[in-house]
């Protein structure tokens, strides 16, 4: 869990990510050099992301900017170095396939040859003993280290700003630690789990309900289905993502195995489904 003062950095460092993203599309539009900015940049992106791999639970900060750059963080959506990268991935793509002629274009070339140097990975071997030691206080013969690191990381959190229903923190935690351990089919069966408890918690907000002829006030109470979702989203203007995931689970879950469902994409699609529910951008 965090503490007050990795909530603070947290803030702080969210901040300043925004800043350099910033300042380097302005560098970059000015042909001005940019690679300080860029190095600091990786240097607070890896320094947030191992904040948020401590915490077990959703995160809740009170700014919404700080909010919004932290869920784009995880989804790789934030930052010019990560579009540069996604366009440079295009450009190698035709490159490889004999479509681009890297002298054509200035500009194509100098994406190019800048987003070359980022593939670099040599800074993930420095820490692999530091992990080593960890893991032996963390983990035991389930899974390997590098995959119980890398899930760990990859796995990232849930951004609220304001405050979710008293059962989230149960389900979020144990879908989390179920996806370190690679327990898939947990993993989408608690999503599901967690989009019904956001749902019947934002149904009893926006919609009368009665129960024996009385106000419903325990959210334990009312059992939430396809057409709640439906109402709730039109409600909120979330379209049938929430229809789409809640089908694809229920369809999963009970062994008609039409198409795999990758269980961290599913679960970050049903973060931002919540986020999209509990934030006001």
């Amino acid at each position: 869990m965090l503490d007050e003062s990795d909530k603070k950095k947290l803030l702080e460092l969210s901040r300043e990510l925004k800043k350099l993203d910033k300042e380097m599309v302005r560098r970059y539009v000015n042909n001005e050099d940019y690679n300080n900015l860029e190095i600091k940049f990786l240097e607070i992106k890896q320094e947030l992301i191992k904040i948020i791999s401590k915490s077990d639970y959703p995160i809740r900060l009170y700014d919404q900017e700080a909010v919004l750059t932290l869920k784009k963080l995880r989804d790789g959506k934030l930052s010019f170095i990560e579009k540069k990268f996604e366009r440079f991935l295009k450009l190698f793509d035709a490159f490889e396939n004999g479509k681009l002629n890297l002298s054509e274009d200035s500009e194509l070339r100098k994406i190019f040859l800048s987003a070359l140097k980022d593939t670099d990975t040599n800074d993930e071997e420095k820490d692999f003993s530091d992990k080593f030691f960890e893991l032996v206080d963390e983990i035991d013969t389930y899974v390997g280290i590098d995959r119980f690191f890398e899930n760990k990381i990859k796995f990232s959190s849930l951004f609220v700003s304001s405050p979710l229903p008293s059962y989230f923190d149960g389900i979020f935690f144990t879908i989390r630690w179920c996806y370190i351990f690679d327990l898939s089919f947990a993993v989408i069966g608690l999503c599901r789990v967690l989009m019904e408890i956001a749902f019947r918690d934002k149904y009893i907000k926006y919609f009368s309900i009665q129960k024996k002829g009385r106000n419903v006030k325990e959210i334990s109470e009312y059992r939430i289905g396809l057409e709640e979702i439906r109402r709730v989203s039109k409600k909120l203007g979330l379209g049938d993502r929430a229809e789409k995931l809640y089908k694809d689970a229920s369809i999963y879950l009970h062994g008609r195995f039409e198409k795999s469902i990758d269980d961290l994409e599913f679960a970050h699609k049903t973060f931002n489904l919540i986020e999209d529910m509990y934030n006001k951008y």
